[in-house]
């Protein structure tokens, strides 16, 4: 019962991360940022949790009282589908406090009482079985963790709506309460049987500097994770697939290192690894072309996390104390956690202009690995000591790159946007994709550049659809370039979500007020705003709205397109701009424009360098009444559904 209890717990514990993420992530507009602060509410939570366990353990009736509370979180699971994300998200104020809300009242009490499972399980298992080690339970709970996580995007997301999903989870949430439950009520048997004396009795304290240790290594390992997992997500798209990569890797160190084998037979050659696990590590971050994010940079950043974390848990391993300490030993392992999250979620958006913090915590790994290895052997304390210096230099340098030919650099929820100017041509770079050019010379700076030129799909668009007061809808700001094609009496209506990239638009680039037409510009995630207007009656209507390198999948299912069919005349155009590196966009486009009994057309225009026109991907859906002559017509592809916002698989159209 006790492997049962623990191993369904936390299969439940980490499937429920990426599926209520799933199911908040439109809401708060596609950002990579919606996981990082899913990751530091669990964080915070577990930590709660592990703080009970370190409590009601103690307790003779603590059983008793937990069955009382598994009570309730079986009352309250149905919120985590009655809760409406997009209520909460319209609510205003930093999006981090409103997606940490409807996480608290959605999920927060299934969630704490699953986080305190492992410790409070593993103490009762130690009072009715004194002579067997509770920490096998742990490796126990960690391949739970792993199977839960993995199993999401392997077989769950890409089967099953997220209301299924959800009611799915409920379910097994029920089951897992009445074994706990079972399991808490005859508890108080054996703390009765134990006496007085027994069961007050917890052994040796851990030194502080234990204790500090333990946090220590904890942090690492979680502020590495969550750096990489933001460094691969926007580049590519923040999608549960790449999500549970990292996390899932980091949980099977967990069981790797807490499991039956002895984590000092491979301890010398864990520590050689991590030298160069770094030393790799810092190479592709700096040194790697985006284009080879997939092939290369992503792949080495997930062998390096995993032989890091390996060596973080493996010394929290070799210095486990004696079971009767496990629930403080487990505290201090969510404490360090919880910082780690702190750290990335909170603390490097505020602090940080740039996306420094996978360099920092690489850093930051390096450093602790020399202290807890100083003296110990001279071969170690060189190797420590250059890979310290090493990320030293490569952190440093991270800064000086970014910050060099940058004119203004800004960071929020949506990420690091920084404008750029090198011989009168100044750029809006999102991460590492540029959103937008404008060559600054007075002759040349309403000329359409980037994805835009007169040959791309949104500038064909725009010109087919032209009339004596032309109205089009735009949502992505970006610079503001698809401004340059509006005439003296158009109308011109941008929605954005980041107020950041607003502010830069106006102040550093000239579109919109030269624009020979009129131009309004709203705040806000431009879904959520377009289903707020009335019908407006677009005869264009743009979607340029990308998160990282692809656009959000919110803006691509069946219920948004459904959205701007309601905003377009009957002649008008949806053009959708899909340029991808890593994703093809292109069959699931055709298969939202066969739900308008429509067809959609591919146009690709070619690159012209020399007035900044980069090559681009663009899909054009004409709507009933208007017909057009450009653009190769997509077939409608076998084997790839429609996307609904209950329903999308990004994993089916990676790129191979």
């Amino acid at each position: 019962m006790y492997p049962a209890t623990i191993l369904l717990s936390s299969f439940l514990l980490f499937l429920v991360q990426p599926m209520i993420a799933r199911r908040i992530l439109p809401a708060f507009g596609g950002s990579t940022a919606v996981w990082t602060t899913c990751m530091l509410f669990f964080q915070f939570v577990l930590l709660a949790g592990y703080l009970y366990s370190d409590r009601i353990a103690r307790r003779s009736h603590g059983g008793r009282i937990h069955a009382a509370l598994l009570a309730l979180g079986v009352a309250s699971v149905p919120l985590i589908w009655v809760v409406d994300p997009v209520a909460w998200a319209g609510s205003g104020g930093d999006p981090v406090w409103s997606v940490l809300a409807v996480l608290a009242v959605s999920v927060g009490i299934p969630y704490f009482l699953l986080s305190t499972t492992g410790p409070l399980v593993q103490a009762w298992f130690g009072r009715e079985h004194p002579g067997q080690i509770p920490y096998r339970l742990f490796s126990l709970s960690n391949f739970g963790s792993f199977a839960g996580l993995l199993s999401y995007p392997v077989l769950i997301e890409p089967s099953l709506g997220v209301s299924v999903q959800l009611r799915g989870w409920a379910a097994g949430f029920a089951c897992f309460a009445a074994l706990c439950a079972w399991l808490g009520w005859r508890s108080a048997r054996f703390n009765a049987a134990a006496g007085p004396q027994e069961e007050s009795s917890t052994g040796a304290e851990p030194s502080a500097g234990d204790q500090a240790l333990w946090i220590a290594l904890a942090a690492a390992a979680s502020a590495l994770l969550l750096s990489v997992t933001n460094h691969i997500t926007q580049n590519i798209a923040p999608i549960p697939f790449l999500w549970v990569l990292p996390l899932t890797l980091y949980l099977l160190t967990f069981v790797l290192c807490f499991g039956k084998s002895s984590w000092t037979r491979g301890r010398k050659l864990i520590q050689t690894l991590a030298v160069a696990a770094l030393g790799a590590m810092t190479y592709v971050i700096v040194h790697v072309d985006p284009d080879k994010t997939v092939t290369l940079a992503i792949p080495v950043l997930l062998v390096g996390l995993f032989i890091v974390c390996t060596y973080c848990h493996g010394e929290l391993a070799a210095r486990k104390p004696p079971a009767s300490q496990l629930t403080r030993f487990y505290l201090m392992l969510s404490i360090g956690g919880a910082a780690g999250a702190l750290l990335v979620a909170i603390a490097a958006p505020r602090l940080l202009k740039g996306v420094y913090e996978l360099p920092i915590a690489l850093c930051a790994c390096a450093a602790l690995a020399l202290m807890v290895n100083y003296k110990k052997h001279w071969l170690t304390d060189i190797a420590w000591t250059a890979a310290c210096v090493a990320t030293l230099a490569v952190t440093y340098g991270s800064v000086t790159a970014y910050a060099d030919g940058t004119r203004v650099m800004m960071r929020n929820f949506y990420g690091a946007v920084r404008v750029t100017e090198l011989k009168q041509v100044r750029s809006i770079i999102h991460g590492t994709i540029n959103h937008g050019v404008q060559r600054m010379d007075p002759p040349l700076r309403k000329q359409p550049t980037t994805y835009y030129g007169r040959t791309s799909g949104g500038g064909l668009a725009i010109e087919a659809a032209r009339r004596p007061g032309a109205k089009v809808g735009v949502i992505g700001l970006g610079a503001g370039t698809l401004a340059v094609y509006a005439n003296p009496g158009d109308h011109y209506k941008f929605y954005e979500i980041n107020p950041e990239v607003v502010d830069l638009a106006h102040a550093e680039f000239t579109f919109l007020r030269d624009c020979a037409g009129k131009t309004e510009v709203l705040t806000g995630d431009g879904r959520l705003l377009l289903a707020a207007e009335p019908p407006q009656q677009y005869d264009v209507l743009v979607v340029d709205a990308f998160s990282g390198d692809s656009i959000p999948v919110h803006l691509l299912t069946r219920e948004a397109t459904e959205l701007y069919r309601k905003h377009l005349r009957p002649d008008g155009i949806l053009a959708m701009h899909i340029s991808n590196t890593h994703l093809d966009l292109q069959p699931v486009v055709a298969r939202l424009a066969g739900t308008l009994g429509r067809p959609a057309f591919l146009v690709e225009n070619q690159p012209d360098p020399q007035n900044h026109v980069s090559l681009a991907y663009w899909a054009v859906i004409p709507m009933p009444g208007r017909e057009i002559t450009f653009g190769k017509r997509l077939p409608a592809p076998p084997g790839v559904p429609v996307w609904t916002d209950d329903f999308s698989n990004l994993v089916q159209v990676l790129r191979r």
